[in-house]
């Protein structure tokens, strides 16, 4: 591992006792508490530490940029960092974290591959949840408007359409005229919620809702977690609420 940072040695480390010493279960009193294995996953996938391309985050990017090369007044940049929205993509990257440490600590393997056996369970079964959860929305209602595009990968996996007036960063602005084709669009589709995100200035989005009659449907979590009472303070518990939320405002 000589390859790493300082900091993407910790990082594995601290996943490493982790995964040799996983959450006990909680009592009510401490339910509240932040699961940190699936936090510092999280804060691993956002930070693209550990994890090689797969071939099908590859043609993402491809096709990420072909779509920017043909719409000149759309820009996302040349690709979409937001991986960790996708549970089906998660499982491979828990999967190379514990290889990575197996072949690290081989003394310890056979806990870290234990311990990931019952994560990746549970992320099958929240993944088999939602889909489930957004089956139940009409097909000409599975359209989603977000303050940024952060949530393509979760749309991809479960059928819905991701639309927001910014791009894949925060920082970028909407132009007047990106923001009134996409009012033309809620108004023309009759697109009935738009959601806030948790790290996003939410005016843009109360705007729209102003100018749309649509309803604001809920705050999704995008590029960090809640706190530890919050609905989203851990990897998990993020992307239940963000299937949750948008199932609860878009469908009948």
């Amino acid at each position: 591992f000589s390859s790493f940072s300082s900091s993407r040695l910790c990082l594995l480390l601290l996943l490493r006792n982790l995964l040799l010493f996983p959450r006990r279960r909680r009592t009510p009193a401490s339910s509240s508490g932040v699961d940190l294995f699936s936090s510092v996953l999280f804060l691993t996938l956002s930070g693209s530490l550990l994890f090689p391309k797969t071939d099908d985050f590859e043609k993402h990017h491809d096709d990420e940029k072909h779509h920017d090369d043909e719409d000149h007044g759309h820009h996302h940049g040349t690709f979409d960092p937001h991986a960790w929205q996708s549970l089906r993509d998660a499982v491979g990257y828990v999967n190379n974290i514990t290889t990575a440490l197996a072949q690290n600590d081989p003394s310890k393997a056979s806990t870290f591959y234990l311990n990931r056996a019952a994560y990746v369970s549970e992320i099958k079964a929240l993944d088999e949840e939602i889909q489930s959860m957004v089956s139940t929305i009409p097909e000409n209602r599975r359209v989603v408007i977000t303050s940024h595009d952060a949530l393509q990968y979760f749309g991809r996996d479960y059928g819905l359409t991701f639309l927001a007036p910014q791009g894949l960063s925060t920082e970028s602005e909407a132009s007047a005229k990106e923001v009134a084709g996409l009012i033309k669009q809620i108004r023309e589709e009759g697109i009935k919620a738009v959601f806030v995100e948790n790290i996003a200035d939410s005016r843009l989005i109360e705007q729209i809702a102003n100018e749309t009659g649509a309803n604001i449907g809920g705050k999704l979590y995008s590029d960090a977690l809640s706190g530890s009472d919050g609905p989203a303070s851990t990897y998990l518990k993020m992307l239940r609420h963000n299937g949750t939320t948008i199932v609860s405002a878009l469908g009948d």
